[in-house]
């Protein structure tokens, strides 16, 4: 009895632990199950927060997609309509068909005209309505770029938001012809997010409702799926973690309150970053679902197996067992749904590769640099301008890369003093400034650059395009205009000329320029100007090319003289027929170009331009040259005709003088010459009276001599002022000079002068006094043997000369007709500009006091003008005297040589002779 007892006890003993077993299995088991739940919860949470933030990124990555593709739309639309833009039915079909093949994704699209007027739309409400004060419009106009409005309302149309892209229609060569608006619905954009948001509804296992919000960048919701507070809330004033995280441009998840509904959600944000060229509009995408919609199951699952321990006590630990394998398939669910999350993490991936693959196809160059400067992305377009391939510049100091040596420094402080007080002179903002080749070379590059915080850290991204063909291309507009206002403001030829080259060089970057002149005398070229940029010591050679004559087809002038075209010369120490390689080579030249001035169907001269480095041809800048040539050698013509227009207004104002001083010598001389009458009468009366012994004999022949001196003296003067009377006839010039032909030699004196005459057989007659004609073959042959004190050639020439009706003869226009020419020509001594222009004057001489009158020269013109011929004179100092004449010729044969005079008897008679004289003297 006892045993049994005992054995009962020691059973009783042996299982008193049960219940405390049962209790501590049972708390264990609570515990395990609560740590377990939520060890669940959380990766549940955490695994539905990555679905989310993969579903805001995605629904980003398509909205910026979606908006690039419109923005190509609007590009199409408007190179589109350029060409038609003035055509309102085209544009208003155009337009429709347009909205019509793309769906209800656009609300409206309209064309402006240039001053901003609707003039196509494809609501007809708007067609007429002026838009020219429209931002979008102007900003548009100013900038010839897209412009984008985000996210607004259409006024008093309807209450739908949209966002409206603007884009510039430019014709071929640039010019602001209008605009295309294209308003994209947000209800469109909206679809977007719907389509990705039941994509992700449709998971298995996903329950309850997922809800979503799009935000401006100010914060504003223009697209909420609890549509009555679509528009009237600004999350981001509120102060939402979701909405201020996005900011950071990285998709995320957290939890939060949603304080509208005052529920905890779970929200996966993402912000939109643009998309090629579209730009980033900072648009925040939240997509959210309730925490309780998330733990829904795993808690349900609970309540069942709290309910199934609760009824039966006894399998507790079968339960366990059971809710354990449940709560590891759960797990093993949740597992899964991160092996979702993670292939949504590499399609992630892949976007971003596709995105990569757009930024190494853009235009522009793309460069991001960290905050120490180094190189971490690098595009193709960026190999392309600066010849560093990506794997070479990635790893290497941006500074070291591109940037010139002088602006190293000035780089490197700007990223400091940005880390440092966040503000950059350069940031957001285009700016244009030189940069340096993998080769050496600096080119000119149009500058944005962009900063941006990823975490704690700092990336500069540059955008970055060679802007050398449009830099160029205003250095030569420049070029042209210095070329035309230094040809409108200056007077001559040599005041124009050497600014010309100095603008050219200055514009176009060369270092040297030299002008060439054509010398009609020698028929060369000579060097008569040159510039020089201060950094070039050229002076041997510009000396070498001063003292230097180029013939047709000699060095680089004489073949741009000869070629009548401009030339390009690469290396012009590698040139064959260049002279002055020396020098250039002394002085570092190496590239240049030349172009001529061709005045009418003749070159007057030639322009070169050297540099310091090799150049390679440019046929834009050949063509440049020559139209500069032209715009030269026209402002030589008009300088010309100006200068020959002055000298005739000159040589009127010489005739209209000389015509006055004739007058007066005329009627002096007439009044003087009857005194002398007078005189001369009564002396050779006292003379026929007295006998040869007289003592007054000598003293009254004294006074007829000084009265016979001053008779020819009046004739002079008679025949400067052309009152001489004269007796004209038919004469041959040749027979004439050959008469005088020995009295000619003994006035010159043959031992040092020598006189040859070179008369064409050809020569016409022509009507004059002969004796006026011998005075004046008299006077030049005597000023010219005074010219030549110590011998030298003097040359009488003959021949025949027509004007044309366009010709003129020595800078003097002459009427046209048939001329017998007479030249004198002498090498002596030679006259300069100031004494050719008074030689002509009365009394005017340059001979010493006693020797001359000054009447000579303005008898012979006196002469040749009572004659109806022209006179002119060619000399220069040093260079001897032309003189010559031009008689008109006459049909006429001169009836031949003039014979010599004959000693005649005067005939005796008884005749009366009537005299009359107003001077009662002379009567």
């Amino acid at each position: 009895m006892k045993t049994s007892m005992a054995v009962s006890f020691l059973d009783l003993r042996r299982y008193r632990w049960l219940p405390y077993l049962l209790v501590g299995i049972t708390v264990f088991a609570l515990l395990a199950g609560l740590v377990l739940t939520r060890f669940v919860e959380a990766r549940l949470v955490e695994a539905t927060g990555g679905e989310l933030m993969l579903a805001a990124a995605e629904i980003a990555e398509k909205t910026d997609r979606m908006l690039f593709e419109r923005q190509g739309d609007a590009h199409m639309m408007a190179r589109a309509v350029s060409l038609r833009i003035s055509d309102p039915k085209y544009l208003s079909e155009y337009l429709t068909w347009a909205k019509t093949i793309h769906g209800p994704m656009y609300q409206s699209l309209a064309v402006l005209d240039a001053q901003g007027m609707v003039v196509a739309a494809t609501e007809p409400a708007l067609v007429g309505r002026d838009e020219s004060r429209a931002p979008s419009f102007i900003a548009v106009r100013t900038t010839r770029k897209l412009d984008i409005a985000d996210v607004t309302g259409r006024g008093e149309e309807s209450g739908d938001d949209a966002i409206v892209f603007t884009v510039p229609v430019l014709d071929a060569q640039g010019m602001f012809l209008g605009a295309v608006t294209s308003r994209v619905g947000v209800a469109f954009l909206e679809e977007v997010t719907t389509r990705t948001i039941r994509s992700l509804e449709s998971h298995p296992g996903t329950g309850g409702r997922v809800e979503y919000q799009m935000l401006t960048k100010q914060g504003r919701v223009f697209v909420d799926s609890i549509l009555p507070h679509k528009g009237v809330i600004n999350l981001k004033e509120l102060g939402y973690p979701s909405a201020l995280l996005s900011e950071s441009g990285i998709p995320g998840y957290t939890e939060e309150e949603d304080r509208r509904r005052h529920v905890q959600v779970v929200t996966g944000y993402a912000q939109t970053k643009g998309f090629g060229e579209f730009a980033e509009l900072g648009w925040s995408v939240l997509v959210q679902k309730e925490r309780q919609d998330i733990l829904a199951p795993i808690h349900a699952f609970l309540w069942k197996v709290g309910v199934a321990g609760g009824m039966v006590w006894v399998p507790m630990l079968g339960l366990l067992l059971w809710a354990t394998a449940r709560l590891r398939a759960e797990h093993r669910k949740t597992q899964q749904e991160s092996a979702w999350a993670k292939a949504a993490e590499a399609a992630l991936l892949q976007s971003q590769e596709r995105n990569r693959a757009i930024v190494d196809t853009a235009f522009d160059g793309v460069i991001t640099i960290d905050s120490t400067g180094i190189v971490t992305d690098w595009n193709a377009q960026a190999t392309a301008i600066f010849g560093w391939s990506r794997e070479e510049a990635l790893g290497r100091v941006l500074s070291e890369t591109i940037i010139p040596e002088r602006d190293r420094q000035a780089h490197e402080h700007g990223i400091r003093e940005f880390l440092r007080t966040g503000a950059g002179a350069i940031l957001n903002r285009r700016i244009e400034v030189i940069a340096r080749h993998k080769d050496g070379r600096e080119l000119p590059v149009e500058l944005g650059v962009s900063p941006a915080k990823i975490g704690d850290t700092y990336i500069f991204s540059a955008f970055i395009r060679d802007i050398t063909d449009r830099r160029r291309a205003e250095q030569r507009i420049a070029a042209q205009y210095a070329v035309t206002h230094v040809l409108s403001e200056a007077a001559t030829l040599e005041e124009a000329v050497p600014k010309i080259i100095q603008a050219v060089g200055e514009s176009l970057g060369w270092d040297l320029g030299l002008f060439w002149q054509v010398d009609k005398l020698t028929g060369v070229l000579r060097c008569v100007g040159q510039w020089a940029a201060p950094s070039v010591h050229a002076g041997p050679f510009i000396l070498d090319s001063v003292q230097r004559v180029c013939l047709p087809g000699e060095d680089l002038p004489g073949r741009i003289w000869a070629r009548g075209k401009s030339t390009w010369v690469a290396d012009l120490l590698a040139e064959v027929n260049f002279p002055r390689e020396a020098q250039a080579r002394q002085a570092g030249l190496q590239g240049a170009f030349g172009l001529p001035i061709p005045v009418g169907n003749e070159i007057k001269g030639v322009i070169e331009f050297f540099s310091l480095p090799v150049r390679q041809p440019d046929d834009e800048l050949l063509r440049m040259a020559e139209d500069i040539g032209l715009k030269v050698g026209q402002f030589w013509k008009r300088a010309q005709t100006e200068k020959e227009l002055r000298e005739a207004e000159s040589q009127l104002q010489q005739a209209q003088k000389m015509e006055a001083v004739g007058r007066l010598a005329g009627g002096m001389a007439h009044d003087f010459n009857n005194l002398l009458t007078v005189i001369r009468g009564y002396s050779e009366l006292f003379l026929g009276r007295q006998g040869s012994t007289d003592a007054m004999r000598r003293d009254i022949e004294e006074v007829k001599k000084a009265a016979d001196r001053a008779s020819g003296l009046t004739r002079q003067l008679l025949a400067f002022s052309r009152r001489q009377f004269i007796a004209t006839k038919v004469l041959d010039l040749n027979a004439l000079v050959a008469n005088m032909n020995g009295m000619l030699r003994r006035l010159v004196g043959e031992d040092i002068i020598e006189l040859s005459a070179e008369l064409d057989a050809s020569t016409g007659a022509i009507k004059a006094d002969p004796g006026q004609v011998e005075q004046v073959i008299m006077n030049l042959v005597v000023n010219a043997r005074d010219a030549m004190p110590t011998g030298g050639r003097l040359t009488i020439e003959t021949r025949n000369v027509t004007v044309g009706k366009e010709a003129g003869l020595d800078g003097v226009v002459m009427a046209p007709g048939s001329y017998v020419m007479l030249a004198v020509r002498d090498n002596g001594q030679g006259m300069d500009a100031e004494t050719r222009s008074h030689l002509f004057e009365p009394f005017f001489t340059t001979k010493e006091k006693g020797k001359g009158t000054g009447l000579g020269l303005s008898t012979v013109y006196g002469i040749v003008k009572q004659s109806g011929g022209s006179i002119f004179v060619e000399s220069a100092p040093g260079q001897g005297t032309t003189f010559r004449i031009y008689f008109p010729r006459v049909e006429q044969e001169a009836p031949g040589t003039v014979p010599g005079m004959e000693v005649i008897t005067p005939a005796r008679g008884r005749e009366t002779i009537l005299l009359v004289e107003d001077e009662p003297a002379v009567r």
